[in-house]
């Protein structure tokens, strides 16, 4: 069952142990120096091979990709890059072209001694772009495993490294939009995957990385072209696709395990897929951010907490890190920190509408309706209503939710940007607040008609739909919608096959 095992409420802020590194480093992405933007993409890749490797340790701290990709451009030295990111190591670099061969010029930094560890230049043939990355990437690992033989660094031939193929500047693109989190990072990560899978279906990181941007962009409640049930059933199976083509990499046990989690999959082989995952790579952001929700649907707070806030640290320019703290805070009443952790996303990505979402709904739980009427809640105006109705603005409100509401049945809602998931959800969250389960039941049915992510499990679990989980025979009715999730996909993909 995904019912969650609620926590008592009134629960003191939860005590969560600091994860403790024995060493820490940050990546910065490999400078293109050759005049040609074409080959862009190669110094992300460099980075990310080289990123991806040392995930693979326990005891290293290993900032991810979208956190140095955001930190690159402020041109700050090593030390302040290495105390923004609070990290002791940094490796950088830049490369060009001499006569048909790839140069790289490398150098590791350890900042807390202003030191320069090594410096060195990798040069190798240029015929192969593929092979002169991972050239380069090995030759890093070689010269880190020197450096810092006290962590055991493994070496690029380490179980989970995946061969790139043809697909891989699409990828790479990829890559970079999808940690954005908004409306336009993820339709384009969501193209450039599609297409790195079109020129290489064998690509395994791909299918990976297109099952997550799937699931992703249903939870956002983003309009991709595509319906939400159909849109689903394709993460499910890229996940797969992904682990059947590589079961040695870490982010397809990950996208999998993502893709069950929001779609209702049995709570066990969810929990295997991370448990592999963190296995692979222990010190990858996504799998501690994703697998805390699973270890909040075992009632393991403290634990889900922990791997939630650990994945900030790991990424901390990366708002859709801080959005898992802030929906984790909300269904464990802990509201202070869902409002600081959802203010945190939106300062890092404004066009985030789930970011104020958030803050909005922790404001309401906590009986400060007026703080959330201080938010831009762009979309979300049904909300906007209920923090309306809760300050005495019933007619204003009224007139909000009645305009939506007709504009939901008549089909007229501007779903250019968001789906219709984003409203209905809205619509079950005013009514269970304002004390109306049966019509909070209704809304909560209609949005999951329309997506399995049709109302975030733990917004569901939390203060806001109380009114309806204490009707018995309303919350048998939203389980059963919730624990139908799973056997329509899997007997739709099972159809279609």
């Amino acid at each position: 069952s995904w019912a969650l095992i609620r926590p008592a409420k009134n629960r003191d802020a939860l005590a969560f142990a600091q994860p403790r590194y024995a060493d820490s480093i940050a990546v910065m992405p490999i400078d293109n120096f050759t005049g040609r933007p074409e080959l862009d993409h190669l110094g992300m890749a460099i980075t990310e091979e080289i990123i991806t490797h040392l995930a693979q340790l326990d005891r290293l701290k290993v900032i991810s990709r979208h956190s140095v990709e955001a930190l690159a451009e402020s041109g700050q030295p090593a030390r302040a890059l290495a105390d923004s990111l609070d990290v002791r190591h940094i490796v950088e670099g830049s490369f060009q072209l001499e006569e048909g061969r790839l140069r790289t010029t490398l150098q590791h930094i350890d900042a807390s001694q202003d030191d320069h560890v090594w410096a060195d230049v990798h040069i190798t043939d240029f015929d192969n772009v593929v092979e002169a990355q991972e050239a380069v990437a090995r030759f890093v690992i070689e010269r880190l495993t020197t450096a810092l033989p006290h962590l055991g660094v493994v070496g690029p031939d380490a179980e989970g490294y995946a061969e790139r193929g043809p697909g891989g500047e699409a990828y790479q693109l990829g890559q970079h939009w999808l940690g954005r989190r908004t409306p336009e990072g993820l339709r384009r990560a969501l193209g450039h995957f599609t297409e790195a899978v079109r020129e290489d279906p064998e690509y395994a990181p791909a299918h990976a990385a297109l099952s997550s941007t799937l699931a992703l962009s249903l939870v956002y409640r983003y309009q991709i072209g595509l319906d939400g049930w159909e849109a689903a059933s394709q993460a499910v199976e890229a996940g797969r696709t992904a682990v059947d083509l590589d079961p040695g990499l870490a982010t397809g046990y990950a996208a999998r395990g993502y893709a069950g989690a929001v779609f209702g999959a049995p709570t066990v082989e969810v929990a295997a897929d991370f448990a592999r995952a963190a296995e692979l790579a222990p010190n990858a952001a996504s799998i501690p951010s994703w697998s805390s929700r699973v270890l909040a649907m075992q009632g393991r707070f403290d634990e889900a907490m922990a791997e939630a806030t650990r994945a900030v640290d790991l990424d901390p320019l990366a708002a859709g890190r801080h959005m898992a703290v802030a929906v984790l805070s909300l269904f464990l009443d802990d509201y202070e920190r869902a409002v600081d952790a959802a203010h945190r996303a939106a300062e890092l990505e404004p066009e985030l509408a789930l970011g104020n979402a958030t803050a909005a709904r922790a404001h309401l739980a906590a009986g400060q309706p007026g703080e959330c009427l201080g938010l831009d809640l762009g979309p979300h105006q049904v909300l906007r209503a209920t923090c309306l109705a809760e300050v005495g603005r019933m007619e204003e409100a009224a007139g909000i939710v009645d305009s939506i509401r007709v504009a939901v049945e008549d089909g007229t809602l501007d779903t250019s940007v968001f789906t219709e998931v984003l409203y209905l959800e809205d619509l079950a969250v005013y009514h269970a607040w304002r004390g109306e389960p049966a019509q909070a039941l209704r809304w909560l049915e209609s949005a999951y008609e329309a997506s399995p992510t049709g109302i975030e499990i733990r917004v569901y679990e939390s203060a806001l739909f109380e009114a309806l989980r204490d009707r018995d025979d309303l919350a048998n009715e939203a389980r059963r919608l919730q624990e139908a999730r799973w056997s329509r996909l899997t007997h739709s993909l099972v159809a279609s096959r």
